[in-house]
């Protein structure tokens, strides 16, 4: 009877023991699964042109949209005499998507026009700088930084 007593305790703590091991062993997929939001994100281009508009007096503006572990895309806005400067990110790489008006965009002394729907692939380590092209429209695109953009690589090179 002791015995039998003895065995049934040792097969549950052993089941449970089990149990709490295979509860801790998930694949990254199943891990990124439980973080993920419960949908896909969606950024509709049609609908942000009725958000580009500028703050009065602001020359540019630089807007988180969305965020997730691996990346984050923002919105840049820029009037047509406004540049941004010269930069490069040491640890981003940035995927710049025109959505409204158009620009010149430069990498590495490379100069491009581009005009929505364009998109520019700008490496980390690569220097970039956009100045808006003449137009009545402000220049607008999404920036697609990977990993998550922190500002803490941007280094500036000019000014």
């Amino acid at each position: 009877m002791r015995q039998r007593e003895l065995l049934l305790r040792f097969v549950g703590l052993a089941g449970v023991a089990a149990l709490l091991s295979v509860a801790g062993c998930q694949s990254a997929r199943e891990k990124m699964q439980e973080l993920r939001r419960p949908r896909n994100t969606v950024l509709q281009l049609s609908e942000l042109p009725p958000t580009l508009k500028l703050e009065e007096g602001r020359a540019s503006s630089f807007r988180l949209c969305e965020r997730s572990e691996t990346q984050s895309v923002h919105l840049l806005q820029l009037r047509k005499d406004a540049v941004l400067n010269e930069r490069y990110h040491r640890h981003h790489d940035l995927t710049l998507l025109c959505v409204a008006g158009s620009a010149i965009v430069q990498v590495e002394g490379e100069r491009d026009f581009v005009q929505s729907p364009a998109a520019v692939f700008i490496p980390r380590l690569r220097a970039y700088k956009i100045i808006p092209h003449e137009t009545e429209t402000e220049f607008a695109a999404l920036m697609v930084y990977s990993p998550p953009f922190d500002g803490e690589d941007l280094v500036l090179t000019e000014k």
